[in-house]
């Protein structure tokens, strides 16, 4: 049984009071462990990385470097702690064992340019993504017209907070368009955004809006639409997919995705504080 270890800003956080349910559901869940965790800190009014541990039932390791030691696969959480994804994920890159970086691979580009070199001079197995690139209704989308090339018009949909969930949006967009982005604008305000993405020969909106499901309507140059009105189970498919990359070593999308996302991420967050201007995403 393969064990996993687990480090993070804070483990009291959505994501990780996850993990051990979603990974014992998952089909590979008798074929792994979630055997240890770190944690930078604990949570300010939240539980503490003891109370944490004993909690879920998993060993607290003494630092982050017995945990990489011992465990033989590494998650990096920090889901909305991007900013700590570089040094949390230093060591483990060093290891040669795969490592999942949670949601988005950094804060900014040269952050996560610096990550996919450590994990590249080590030869070490890594990818990050948000689990909203393995939505369920992506299987009804033929596989030939999954390439982005064939997308005229891209209408995406999400729910919650702009700061933490646009992301989400995003890894959708370069899911089904390709590492494309270059410049995003936001043609609504800064408290209720809509923005708009130039991918060179396509068309793509991305608005948040209360508690809208996360949705997307796709229009191809052939004429032909796909509507996918409420797009489901994305947390069971990507800890099956990073389940997957444990086992294998082979990573379910490219450096250049994951990049590609912490560009973008970084002008939608500057786009929707400069309405209606144009904002060039970083290369």
């Amino acid at each position: 049984m393969k064990k996993i270890g687990i480090i993070d800003y804070y483990l009291d956080e959505f994501h990780a009071n996850h993990f051990p349910q979603w990974i014992a559901e998952s089909k590979y869940g008798d074929e792994f462990c979630l055997e240890m965790a770190w944690a930078e800190m604990d949570r300010p009014g939240g539980l503490t990385t003891c109370e944490w541990c004993e909690k879920y039932g998993i060993r607290r390791a003494d630092s982050l470097e017995a945990l990489v030691d011992e465990c033989d696969c590494i998650i990096i959480a920090a889901p909305d702690e991007a900013h700590s994804h570089e040094r949390l994920s230093r060591y483990a890159l060093q290891s040669g064992k795969p490592v999942y970086i949670d949601k988005v691979l950094a804060n900014d580009l040269d952050s996560g340019k610096r990550i996919v070199a450590q994990a590249k001079r080590y030869g070490t197995p890594m990818y990050a993504s948000s689990a909203l690139r393995f939505f369920k209704e992506l299987d009804s989308i033929p596989k030939e017209k999954r390439t982005g090339e064939d997308i005229e018009i891209l209408a995406l949909l999400g729910a919650a907070s702009f700061e933490v969930y646009i992301v989400h949006q995003i890894e959708m967009l370069v899911t089904l368009c390709g590492p494309r982005v270059r410049r995003l604008k936001n043609v609504g305000t800064k408290e209720a955004p809509v923005l708009i993405a130039d991918c060179g020969d396509a068309f793509v909106t991305m608005t948040v809006m209360g508690k809208a499901p996360f949705a997307a309507s796709i229009g191809y140059r052939d004429g032909t639409n796909c509507y996918l009105p409420d797009c489901t189970e994305y947390f069971p498919l990507a800890t099956k997919a990073m389940l997957e990359f444990f086992i294998s070593g082979k990573s379910p999308c490219t450096f250049e995705d994951s990049l590609c996302v912490v560009a973008a991420h970084t002008a939608a967050h500057l786009a929707r504080s400069n309405p209606d201007k144009w904002i060039e995403v970083e290369k």
